[in-house]
């Protein structure tokens, strides 16, 4: 299968890590994208440097879909991709 033969759309966050709010900026922001009727089935990702797990755990309490670790190879986006 072609790349260009499927339509697959996506979200990609980078979390705020400077930001006081950070919590506040990440649940507003996908609060808004998911309760928005053309956007709610579409996958949040959330984009990080951070490895921990309590990272991850914020990012899925923030609302998002999954999570990826910076830096990412091609091979782990495509993966992402094609979940």
């Amino acid at each position: 299968m072609l790349a260009r033969e499927i339509l697959k759309t996506m979200i990609f966050l980078s979390r705020i890590l400077f930001a006081k709010e950070e919590k506040s900026v990440n649940k507003k922001l996908c609060r808004l994208i998911t309760n928005h009727s053309t956007f709610k089935t579409i996958p949040i990702i959330m984009v990080t440097g951070n490895t921990g797990l309590i990272d991850r755990a914020k990012a899925k309490v923030a609302g998002s879909t999954d999570y990826m670790t910076k830096p990412f190879t091609q091979s782990e986006l495509l993966k992402m991709v094609f979940k």
